[in-house]
């Protein structure tokens, strides 16, 4: 018996595109460029605003998470309400985020103070909206491959509508900015408003899928301390788990833009105000997704012939370690540039 029909999944992959589309103005290093180069924020006061924002985001997801897994709505529903009354505040909050009143120093600390309390409510409704929205996809549909289905779709869709669109945002904000000879604040502040809540009204659509699974409220749910306490019992779990933690310490490709504007030779094609700092990051994020996609087609195959994922990631790690190395040594000048680039992806 098929449970979704085609329409209802549409509705759900347009309004996890428009989630996406939110996403890609905050989730990439274009967010921090924002930040420094836009709206004038000190470099130290930046660098605290990222930790700050990393120790949030750990804290803040597990207790939403907890919330929406111990909640449940009076119609029986746990997901559902979420995703119709979460994108009206995501999408105002994200154009509350990039409005830019002042880069006046006299105001930094109101600019600053500002601009945390606006991420912090833009991440709650965020955040709420994203575990709804992933998930529902196990409710759905009783059937477990009509579910996987779901998913493989939700996890395609919603990766390439964020790749694409994460890329192209800041290149047409920086272009559009360079032609008309507007301020980058006005430019980013219009996309804000057209991709942020607009793209937040269009998430939702996703309210469209429904719970067919219902959750027992009378189940015993785990509380947060009990399943941290989980955690550590579980030997591989807390392994992913800090590595997750450790890789997010790195701030590397949110740096990409930074070298291109103030680090990069000023003969290097794009240096010279065609396209400026942004644009090359585009092309630079363009080519080196390329492998990643690879990586993801042949993922099965490295398996096999690896016997095991823990194999392929041990391989992986050290090539990439000695790789890297050797386009560190080879530089960046002129056509080494893209020898490096190569050899870093």
């Amino acid at each position: 018996m098929k449970y979704v029909s085609k329409k209802e999944q549409l509705n759900y992959l347009v309004g996890l595109s428009g989630q996406n589309l939110v996403y890609s103005l905050i989730g990439g290093s274009f967010f921090t460029y924002f930040m420094t180069d836009i709206a004038m924020f000190p470099a130290a006061v930046v660098s605290v605003i990222l930790i700050a924002m990393k120790v949030w985001d750990g804290i803040n997801d597990p207790i939403v998470g907890s919330f929406v897994d111990r909640h449940s709505f009076k119609n029986g529903e746990k997901l559902r309400p979420f995703l119709r009354y979460t994108p009206l505040p995501v999408g105002i909050f994200t154009v509350l985020i990039f409005l830019v009143f002042s880069t006046e120093e006299s105001l930094l600390w109101l600019r600053v103070s500002y601009f945390i309390i606006m991420y912090i409510a833009w991440d709650i409704a965020y955040t709420l909206q994203d575990v709804s929205i992933w998930g529902i996809t196990a409710s759905v549909s009783p059937d477990s491959n009509e579910r996987d289905n779901f998913i493989k779709w939700a996890r395609t869709i919603g990766s390439l509508v964020y790749g694409i669109f994460n890329m192209l945002i800041p290149m047409f904000i920086e272009m559009i900015a360079l032609r008309t000879q507007n301020k980058m604040s006005l430019v980013t502040l219009v996309f804000a408003v057209i991709f942020g809540l607009g793209g937040g009204m269009l998430s939702y659509r996703s309210y469209k899928a429904q719970e067919r699974i219902k959750i027992n409220p009378q189940t015993q749910q785990n509380s947060l301390k009990e399943s941290f306490s989980l955690l550590f019992k579980n030997k591989m779990m807390l392994l992913v788990t800090l590595a997750n933690l450790f890789g997010s310490l790195g701030f590397g490709t949110q740096l990409v833009t930074y070298f291109f504007k103030y680090k990069l030779p000023v003969d290097f094609p794009g240096a010279d105000g065609f396209i400026g700092a942004l644009g090359l990051t585009t092309i630079y994020f363009a080519i080196t997704n390329v492998p990643q996609f690879i990586g993801m087609i042949f993922a099965d195959k490295f398996k096999k012939f690896f016997k095991g994922y823990v194999n392929v990631l041990i391989f992986i790690q050290a090539i990439n370690a000695i790789v890297r190395t050797v386009a560190f040594l080879i530089g960046f000048e002129g056509a080494n540039f893209w020898i490096g680039m190569g050899l870093w992806h």
